[in-house]
Parts: structure tokens; C-alpha cells; sequence
């Protein structure tokens, strides 16, 4: 008998190679099992909440940005929102993101569907590539992988609709993947350019993926990665030369989305920082610690109205009890060349997610860039990367000492959590009777109340609210008891035979996904039309605006409404908007620098500020319910503002649509004027009923040309010879100076330039009214282009949005002329050791 020859090192990486295709392929199988029947299924049901920002915000935006492109315009400005407000400058907008082609080519809602499935498999596919170069097996990988995926602080994320959180989340695997093999590499004294290049792609995309803040969140975790890496790490000067690459190229490659975006947070409500109390808003509690064994503890909003601080999907942790037993067990006995690192980032980002609650924050708010966000919690996306992975080295270490008396240890670990388990569901269940009467349960929710939706329902709990909510603690804890009792028994015997470990990776990748199930919601994208409305809009034609108060928990009255049907409105739902305008609309709700204040901190993060000054009485309106009309202050009047939608449930008025009469047109002609300076001097003046909008403007310095004060109105005559949502064309006559004013939102990027054959040859445009725009013509014939270029001044040299779309062709070609080098290299490389 012939000996059978060895295996050879070519015949073990092709093994392996399959292994992994195999488990890459799992991967991809897990969101087509999960979302197979809206992909490829009939109806227009979308994945998300059904008033989470899915409905709420993306499906219009990308709707919009579809109808442009298509037309071959980048748009960027949105004249549909807030009177006017940036578009690509908004990030979330993400025109420039590759994937979000997609958008071009299906329906929205299957786009959407498409987005979401993509990204949790490119997160997954991600995560097992870096656990790969870390040492783990393909087992472990494969679980470390779908622990992050439906994980709570991924998944969650589908259900409120965070779709560009998840995009730029998904890329962050890849990058400590190439930030791990260029340290390694560099060590090893082997070539850097194509990890550096992968590094470089990850960075971009994560930036025209368009959620900032993650990107910001990505930075800081990679930054402190390598900072506690640096000091022992041999090639040193090698590594930080790519990573100083790999930081800064994509800079130049993303500059037509960061020159616009930068502009914009310039001009924002967020600019210059927030204060504590805004920045740790949506801090993880110390108390939602038991989700990691039950994630529905304090209620869901799916099946329970959840009473715990802040929102569901911000304040769960949860990723198995299978997930969190292994990554304990890797976090005590991973290999540290797998584990390097990973146990104490893991806890440090999960001691910074806690924000208000721990002082660590007020260390971090000094630093530049963190009190430019909301939303601590976003901390734990780094925690469950760096989870997921300890997750998968516990398997890894199970399958390679499955005779190690340390499962014993850990099953007896899990075991022993059995028992304030059962504790908690005693302690629980004698709240609901007994001396007690369920009080102490009540006071326990009471006490989450000032961080809580719950806030203002509070006197409308009925009893039976809260027996549902301890029943339902009660039962997630039974069930996490139930859990850590059959994972307790199955790692007292996984000494015994490797299938026992294998039954483990299976009810751990199940437990996950059934979490996922149970929160995989839908709604259908048809239930936002809103017919009255439309009908409306389409026989009552006009350049004017519609006030539609809502709140986004009303699925019935969409806030950005106007967006579908090609109207406007003064406000709507949008987490990114011109301070200028928030300022002027906060004043607009009832005047006064205290309420102004307080109003700008609620508009920051969503709220509709006339729907607050109507509901906590700081305003009232005269309504004629029987004439449909409405007397709205004069401020509103000021942004051509003709329509007030009442949705039902709103004390002030019935449900309804009123009419506003009195409203400006989008141009009007102006000899008088006022030049003030002091922000809150024009408010007030604005605000005054012996201010006439009618007749006069006020400027915040004096207009050239300065038209002849004591005319009031002026007369001309002016035509739209061409627009877009960026630009418009004006062909104006006047038999003398005037001030157009134009009643649309400012912003500095906002440009007026001669044309041809136009009686001045340049123009400058002013902020009127505080928050509008103002153009002082000379007497004669203009014609002139009003049109919107954000720029930036870097360095003393003014850079246009136009050279900024210069210069990422220029870096983009750049990449790709390295790719290209490297891949010819690559080649080469492998003929020759084929070859040998």
C-alpha cells in the first residue's frame, strides 16, 4: 500500500479558504433567512418601527435624492424643510456613499429593505475577517460574528430606523482589521500597502456612510487602540506612516461630502459644542445592566411601552447569555495574542457609554468633538465589537481544551447566576400583592420618570400597566434563569466531546436570532399618504408653506410629509438645521430669552416647537374651527406660512386644516428698513405688533445700495427665468432702489451674482428678518442667479464646494492607481511562488 502523502502548506490554505467561504456564506445566510419575504416577497412593508426614522426621515430623504440625481443634479440644498435647509450638508443625506446606489434602481422601501441586510452582512462578514487575523478559528469567528450582528446594540438599531448608523458601523470591523495587520505586517517587516489601502477604503466609506457621530466614535476607539499599542509595538515609524494614511486620505477622497458637512455643523444649532446636559443625553443607566440577561426588562415599545431612562434601542446591552458566557470565558483564557487589548477596551467604552452617570464624561467633554453629539450609549458599539470578539475566542478555547477543568469553573459560573436570577423574579412577583400592592414597583419606575418617555403619561397609567410591566420583568428573567441553567449544564459536560461545544455555537447563534426576530418590525410604506392633504395641496396651488404640527410618534401624520407631495413646510423632522432658524422659530413660539433657550435645547433633538409652546400654553391661537382659520403669530407669517395641520389629539384646536391669511409672498419689494445688530433686539422687534412685515425689513448692517427710507412697500416687477432646489434665476425691474426680500431660510452659503446684461455687476446678500434673505437692488434692470455654494476658508484660502468635487476625482484616481499597483504587484508576487 502507497503512503498517503502529507497535506502541503497550498492544500491547508485552500482548506481553510473554504472554511471560511463557508462561513461567510452563513453569515450572508442569517439576513436572508430573516428579511428573505421583503426582499423577494410582494407588498411595500419596510423594515423599522413604524414610527422610528426609517418612516420618519429616510424614505423622504432618499426619495428626494433619487429625484435629483436622476435628473443630474446633486442637490444641495432641501427647500421642502424648515423653510429651507442644507441637504448634502446634512450627512445623513449620504449621496455620495457608494452602496446607496442601490436607491437608484428599486423602490424605496425595497432599497431600504436591501440597505439594511446588506450592512448587517458586511458587519458580520467584517467581524469574522478580524477575528480571522487575530487568530481565531473559523467556529468562533463565525459566532463572534452573529453575536455582534443581533446583538442589542446593532439590531436595535433596524428598529428605530438608524440605517446610516448601522452603514458606517458596519465598515469599523474592516478597519481594526487593517490597523491590526499593518502593526503586524510592520513588525514582521513585510509590505504595508495593501492592508494601508483597506484601511484607507474603510475610513471612507465609514465617512460617506453619513452618521458623524460613529464616524467620531470610530476615530476615538481606533485612536486610543493605537495609542496603547504604540509603546510596545517593533517598526513603529513604518506603522504610524500608514496609519497616518490611512487617517488622512480619505479626508481628500470625502471632500465633497466634508467640505458641505462642515459648512453646515458651522451654521447648526450644535455649533461650537453643547453643554453637559445636552452632550449626555441618552447615557447608558447603570440599571440596564440586566438586559444583558433580559433585554425586555424595562419594556420594548414593540409588545410593552418601555418605561426605563431614555429609548429602548440606546440602553440594551444584551447579546446572549450564550454570548456573554463565552466572551467572559475569552476575556480569562483567550490567547493574548487574540485577546490583546480587547478585554479593557471592551469595559472602558462600556464605562464610557454610561455618560452622565459615571464622571469619566466630564473628563471627555474637554476634549474637542464630544460635546458635539448627543447620545453616550453610541459607546457601546465599540463595547459589543470588542464583545463579539472576546465571544469568539470563549468557542475558540473551548474547541482547542475541551477537557480543561476550566468549563467546570464557568458552568458553575453561569449556574451560580441563577440565583439572583430567581431572587429578582420573587422579589418581583411579591411587589404585585401583598402588603406592598405593587407601590414599591410604581416607585421603582417613578424614579426613571425625569429620563423617561413615560414623563408625560404618567397621571394617564392605568393599574394594569404596571402589573404588565413586573409580570414582564418577572418573565424575562424566568427565561434568562431557564437559559443559564441548560448553558450551565451543557459546559459541565463539554469536556467530554466537542459535539457538546458545537450544540453551545448553535443555541448561542440561535438565542441572538431569535432576538432578532421578535424586534424585526414593519410597517408599509403606502400608510404615510395622507389623501385629504394631497388633495389639498393639488387643487390649492402656491408658493406658500404649511405649519403640520405633529410629534414622531404619530404614524398617522408623518412630519415630513411635504417632502412626498413637493410642498414645504416650516419645520419637520431633521436632526441637522440651521441655528439661525431654530433661534427664530423658538422665539416664534412665544418670545422671551428664557423660552427661547429652552425651546432650542427641545428643537435640537426633534421636537416641533410650535406643538410645545401650543401644548405647555406659552402661546394660544385663535382658532374658528367652523371657518377652518387660524390667527397665527406674525412671525409665521414672515415665512409665507398659509396651512396649520392639527393632527387628532391635540388640546388646542380639533383636528383639522386652517388657514392662515396674511402670509408674505416668497418676494416682496421693501424701501424701509431697520439695521440692528443684537440677535435677541431683532427677535423682539419681529415680534412686536407695531412691527409691519409688509413695510419693512430689518438688516444687521446697512444695505448698498441703500434704498430712500419712508416708502414702505416698494414696486417692480420680477420673473423666475429658471430654478432649482440649489438656484434661482431673476430677471427684476425697478424705477428705484428697493430691498428684495426673499422668504426662504439663510445661510452664508447662499450667493447672488450678476448676469448678463444686469444693471449692477455685483450683489450682496444679507440676513434679513434674522433668519431670511435680503438682496438691496439698485434702480434699473437686474437680472441675476441666487444660488447656494457652501465654502470653507482653509488656511486663509477660500475652498468652494466646486473644488471640492476637483479635488476627490483627483485622490479618488490617486486610490485607484495604487489599487492598482498593489494588485499587479500582488500578481506577481503569487506567480513567482507558484513558480518556487
Amino acid at each position: 500500500m502507497s503512503e498517503v502523502p502529507p497535506h502541503t502548506d497550498s492544500e491547508k490554505a485552500s482548506g481553510g479558504r473554504k472554511a471560511d467561504f463557508v462561513a461567510v456564506l452563513g453569515i450572508a445566510m442569517l439576513p436572508l433567512i430573516l428579511f428573505g419575504d421583503l426582499l423577494f416577497g410582494p407588498g411595500d412593508r419596510v423594515i423599522s418601527h413604524y414610527s422610528a426614522d426609517v418612516s420618519q426621515f429616510f424614505i423622504r430623504m432618499r426619495e428626494f435624492a433619487v429625484a435629483e440625481v436622476l435628473q443630474g443634479h446633486i442637490p444641495l440644498w432641501n427647500p421642502h424643510l424648515m423653510s429651507g435647509t442644507p441637504f448634502l450638508g446634512n450627512w445623513q443625506s449620504a449621496v455620495f456613499y457608494p452602496l446607496n446606489a442601490i436607491y437608484l434602481f428599486l423602490p424605496t422601501g425595497r432599497a431600504v429593505n436591501l440597505d439594511v441586510a446588506l450592512h448587517l452582512f458586511l458587519l458580520g462578514a467584517f467581524m469574522y475577517l478580524w477575528a480571522r487575523g487575530r487568530g481565531v478559528g473559523v467556529i468562533g469567528a463565525y459566532f463572534g460574528a452573529t453575536i455582534v450582528m443581533f446583538s442589542g446594540p446593532v439590531f436595535l438599531r433596524v428598529l428605530a430606523g438608524h440605517i446610516t448608523l448601522l452603514a458606517v458601523m458596519s465598515w469599523a470591523p474592516l478597519l481594526f482589521a487593517a490597523v491590526d495587520q499593518i502593526f503586524r505586517r510592520a513588525q514582521e517587516k513585510r509590505p504595508l500597502l495593501g492592508w494601508t489601502l483597506v484601511g484607507i477604503l474603510a475610513t471612507t466609506m465609514q465617512i460617506l456612510a453619513g452618521h458623524p457621530q460613529t464616524v467620531f466614535i470610530t476615530a476615538v476607539t481606533v485612536g486610543v487602540y493605537c495609542l496603547i499599542r504604540l509603546p510596545g509595538a517593533s517598526g513603529r515609524a513604518r506603522a504610524v506612516a500608514c496609519l497616518a494614511c490611512v487617517a488622512l486620505c480619505p479626508l481628500l477622497i470625502a471632500a465633497v461630502q466634508l467640505l458641505p458637512g462642515i459648512h453646515t455643523g458651522s451654521e447648526s444649532i450644535r455649533t461650537g459644542g453643547t453643554d453637559k446636559d445636552f452632550a449626555t443625553l441618552f447615557s447608558f443607566p447603570p440599571e440596564n445592566l440586566v438586559t444583558f440577561f433580559a433585554p425586555a426588562f424595562f419594556g420594548d415599545r414593540v409588545h410593552l411601552t418601555y418605561w426605563g431612562r431614555w429609548a429602548f434601542w440606546d440602553t440594551s446591552i444584551f447579546m446572549g447569555i450564550f454570548g456573554l458566557a463565552m466572551a467572559s470565558f475569552g476575556a480569562l483564557y483567550g490567547s493574548p495574542k487574540a485577546r490583546r487589548f480587547a478585554v479593557f477596551l471592551a469595559f472602558f467604552f462600556l464605562f464610557v457609554s454610561m455618560g452622565r452617570y459615571t464622571p469619566v464624561y466630564d473628563v471627555l467633554l474637554k476634549i474637542p468633538g464630544f460635546s458635539m453629539f448627543r447620545g453616550p450609549s453610541k459607546f457601546l458599539i465599540p463595547f459589543i465589537l470588542f464583545g463579539g470578539l472576546l465571544a469568539g475566542i470563549g468557542v475558540d478555547c473551548l474547541l482547542k481544551r475541551p477537557r480543561s477543568d476550566t468549563n467546570k469553573r464557568l458552568s458553575l459560573l453561569v449556574l451560580s447566576a441563577g440565583f439572583p436570577l430567581l431572587l429578582g423574579i420573587f422579589g418581583i412577583l411579591f411587589s404585585l400583592g401583598g402588603y406592598w400592592e405593587n407601590t414599591r414597583w410604581r416607585d421603582m419606575i417613578r424614579l426613571h420618570l425625569p429620563d423617561s418617555v413615560l414623563s408625560p403619561k404618567w397621571t394617564m397609567l392605568r393599574d394594569f400597566y404596571f402589573d404588565w410591566t413586573a409580570l414582564n420583568a418577572a418573565l424575562g428573567l424566568l427565561v434568562a434563569l431557564v437559559t443559564c441553567l441548560v448553558l450551565g449544564t451543557l459546559l459541565w459536560f463539554s469536556g467530554r466531546s466537542r459535539l457538546v461545544v458545537y450544540l453551545i455555537v448553535i443555541l448561542g447563534v440561535t438565542e441572538v436570532f431569535a432576538f432578532a426576530c421578535v424586534y424585526r418590525s414593519t410597517f408599509h410604506s403606502s400608510s404615510h399618504r395622507i389623501p385629504g392633504l394631497e388633495y389639498l395641496y393639488a387643487n390649492e396651488p402656491g408658493d406658500y408653506r404649511v405649519l403640520h404640527i405633529g410629534t414622531t410618534d404619530d404614524a398617522r401624520n408623518p412630519r415630513n410629509h411635504v417632502m412626498m407631495v413637493g410642498k414645504s413646510g416650516l419645520w419637520g423632522y431633521e436632526p441637522v438645521f440651521l441655528a439661525r432658524y431654530g433661534y427664530f422659530m423658538a422665539y416664534a413660539g412665544g418670545g422671551g430669552k428664557e423660552f427661547m433657550a429652552r425651546m432650542s435645547y427641545h428643537e435640537a433633538w426633534g421636537s416641533d416647537p410650535l406643538d410645545m409652546a401650543l401644548g405647555q400654553e406659552y402661546i394660544s391661537l385663535e382658532v374658528d374651527s367652523e371657518e377652518e382659520t387660524v390667527q397665527l403669530p406674525q412671525m409665521f407669517d414672515m415665512l409665507r406660512c398659509r396651512y396649520m395641520i392639527v393632527p387628532p389629539g391635540r388640546l388646542y384646536a380639533e383636528e383639522g386644516i386652517y388657514e392662515n391669511e396674511g402670509y408674505l409672498p416668497r418676494f416682496l419689494f421693501l424701501g424701509d428698513y431697520l439695521v440692528l445688530s443684537n440677535p435677541f433686539a431683532i427677535l423682539g422687534t419681529l415680534a412686536e405688533d407695531t412691527f409691519d412685515p409688509w413695510r419693512t425689513v430689518i438688516l444687521q448692517r446697512e444695505p448698498t445700495p441703500a434704498p430712500r427710507q419712508g416708502i414702505g412697500p416698494a414696486t417692480g416687477e420680477l420673473e423666475i427665468l429658471d430654478e432649482s432646489t440649489d438656484h434661482v434665476s431673476l430677471s427684476v425691474t425697478l424705477k428705484e432702489p428697493a430691498i428684495l426680500l426673499i422668504t426662504d431660510s439663510y445661510s452664508s452659503g447662499w450667493e447672488a451674482h450678476a448676469l448678463p446684461g444686469s444693471v449692477q455687476s455685483e450683489y450682496d446678500l444679507l440676513p434679513a428678518n434674522f433668519a431670511l434673505r435680503a438682496i438691496p437692488l439698485s434702480a434699473g434692470e437686474h437680472k441675476l442667479r441666487v444660488e447656494y455654494v457652501p465654502s470653507l476658508v482653509i488656511v486663509g484660502v477660500p475652498v468652494s464646494f466646486r473644488s471640492a468635487v476637483w479635488l476627490s476625482a483627483a485622490a479618488a484616481m490617486v486610490y485607484l492607481a495604487a489599487v492598482g499597483i498593489w494588485v499587479m504587484g500582488a500578481r506577481g508576487r503569487y506567480r513567482t511562488k507558484k513558480a518556487e
